[in-house]
């Protein structure tokens, strides 16, 4: 599978994992970057930073920000940047949700490298869900 379309895949189960909250809160509104599926309405930026998927909803849901990151992606400056300013913008929220999709033998690494940038920004309340067994 190639980069382009292993992120696209991980994407692809964010959204899923999304659209199963649905069931806790039918007013939760979905966002994702990914014209695959067919959404029309893209996530807002964070901090210039565009994430893969946003959630938020009228119900008092806290706001949910999803990043998918291929195993070559996750070790990169950009993607420190990218996850610190979701984690910044996050813990502004008592109940909000960080959640990482990436290939399954990169799950170790991924909590290593969320668990380092959220005890800098001081974002260590900031729900973290990574999802597990994911193809790439």
């Amino acid at each position: 599978m190639s980069e382009s379309s292993t992120h696209a895949v991980l994407v692809a189960h964010l959204h899923q994992w999304a659209l199963s909250r649905r069931e806790c809160d039918p007013g939760l509104r979905i966002y994702v970057d990914s014209p695959e599926l067919g959404n029309p309405i893209r996530p807002p930026l964070v901090d210039g930073y565009l994430p893969d998927l946003y959630c938020e909803s009228d119900g008092g849901f806290n706001p949910i920000i999803g990043e998918a990151k291929t195993a070559r992606d996750l070790e990169t400056r950009h993607s420190a940047s990218q996850i610190t300013a979701y984690l910044l913008e996050l813990r502004e929220h008592a109940n909000s949700t960080l959640i990482i999709a990436v290939p399954w033998h990169a799950v170790p690494t991924s909590k290593a490298i969320v668990r380092s940038l959220k005890k800098r920004v001081d974002g260590e309340h900031v729900s973290t869900i990574f999802l597990e067994r994911l193809p790439g």
